[in-house]
């Protein structure tokens, strides 16, 4: 068993709130920033039976320095359409 790292966003700006969503259909995890695709990537993206971090980094020390508001988990992918009005 392997670890999945998954780097959707090479930065953001302070001072901001963001929509961030990833889908994973069993086969792809697709990403989205404010209702927006943005990156895509393929493989055996399962979360079963593997620990699964939100806003950290991989270098010790270089956690992200924000605040989370809100935070889902669907039994099902969602669409894109439900993505971007999530992100209204």
């Amino acid at each position: 068993d392997s670890d999945y790292v998954f780097n959707a966003f090479t930065s953001l700006k302070t001072g901001r709130w963001y929509h961030i969503a990833a889908v994973d259909d069993g086969t792809t995890v697709k990403t989205y920033l404010n209702g927006v695709p943005k990156k895509t990537a393929a493989g055996d993206n399962s979360l079963v039976d593997k620990d699964f971090f939100v806003m950290r980094h991989l270098t010790p020390g270089r956690g992200v320095d924000g605040k989370l508001d809100d935070l889902r988990f669907y039994n099902r992918p969602l669409t894109e359409a439900e993505v971007a009005a999530l992100a209204q």
